[in-house]
Order: structure tokens, then sequence, then C-alpha cells
């Protein structure tokens, strides 16, 4: 049987992508799937910078794909889960997007970028199964995440439901190599336990879009 291929996917750096490609293969993994996590973004390859500097070993696997084109060869890997942390470029990415069942789309919400990502989206993704993802969002921002939810409604593009907080936690945790989700890394940052409520819920709801919900 193919794997189930989860695409995490951002027009560039800095806007949570390759966290939230690792929480979700941990999630995956803990669930007790077998999970393989590729590092396609070659340039900055983070995803494998972190799993290196991982205490304990993780749930899942991970490989590095330094050429694009061979990530439409992922469906015959012998694993239940896939996790492909893309490359920036959509040209890079659409081997990924062609061999994924769905993908995640992590958005910082900006009064200048909504519009523009509904466009990029629509014309990359279009016809394909994906939801963006609003990440790094600040109490500051609640306005602005509305407004922006408000928008891109508006041009029927399908969101998360779960909102991931912006908490140093998530950078405390990369860095000191405990996954939010362990016991350990609570001790790192009062806001631990928030983040990984955070990304178990968009998890949550990601297992249901995989059933068969839009």
């Amino acid at each position: 049987m193919s794997p189930t291929v989860i695409a995490i996917y951002g027009g560039k750096g800095g806007i949570g992508k390759t966290t939230t490609a690792l929480n979700f293969a941990y999630l995956f993994g803990a669930d007790g799937h077998r999970t393989l996590l590729v590092d396609a973004n070659v340039d900055q390859p983070s995803a494998r910078d972190t799993f290196e500097d991982m205490k304990d070993d993780p749930p899942y696997d991970l490989t590095v794909e330094e050429n694009p084109e061979l990530l439409g060869r992922i469906k015959s890997a012998p694993f239940d889960r896939v996790v492909i942390d893309c490359p920036p470029s959509p040209r890079e990415a659409q081997p990924a997007f062609d061999a994924a069942d769905y993908i995640v789309v992590p958005f910082v919400p900006k009064y200048m970028e909504t519009k523009a990502i509904a466009r990029t989206i629509k014309d990359t993704l279009d016809k394909r199964r994906y939801r963006l993802l609003f990440v790094a969002v600040t109490n500051g921002m609640k306005g602005r995440s509305d407004q922006s939810r408000e928008t891109l409604a508006g041009f029927s593009v399908p969101m998360f439901r779960t909102i991931i907080r912006h908490y140093v936690a998530h950078e405390k945790s990369q860095s000191n190599g405990l996954p939010p989700f362990l016991p350990d890394a609570l001790g790192l940052d009062p806001h631990m336990k928030d983040a990984a409520e955070d990304y178990g819920n968009a998890y949550g709801e990601l297992l249901g879009y995989l059933e068969g919900g839009r």
C-alpha cells in the first residue's frame, strides 16, 4: 500500500513551514505510523539540522532529497505516512504536489500578503486538496488575522480552524532537541504546553481532512 503523503509548502522561508513539518511528522510517528520526513529544502535544510540535534530518537525517519524531481517517486517508499518539507519554488515543489494526498500551506497573516497568497495558491494548487494554516499569530495580530480570514474566505481558500499562536517555545524546542510534546520540554518555556496543544489540534484537524473532508 502506498503511503499517505502530506506536503508542507510555502513560497518563502521564515513562515513556519519546517516547524509544521517537524511537528506533523512527530505526531504521525507517535500515533504508531511508520513515518518519513523528507527535507527537500536543500538550501536551508532546517529539518535535517533539527533531526540531528534531537536528544532522543524521534518516532520517524528522515531523508534529505537534493533533487526535487525525485519527490514524484515518494509513493513507493515503504512507509505509512510521508511528510515533505517542500522547496519554496513552485516549480521545484511540483513533483511533491503531484504525489501529495494533502498540501498544508503555513501562512503568517499580513495585510499586504493576504490577497497575494490567495492568488498564488489558487494558481499553484487549484484542483488539489490543500488548506491554509495560520501560524506565528501574536495577540496583537488578532484583528489582522480575522481580516485575513475574511478576505481569504471570499477567495474560497480552505483554512484550518486551528491557529498556531506565536510562541518562542517553538524555537526553544528545536534548538534544544526536544519536541514540544515531550514532558522534558515543558521546563524550557512556560508556553511549551500551549505550543504543543496548537499543533496537536491542527494535527487532529488534518486527520479528519485526510479521511475524506475537504
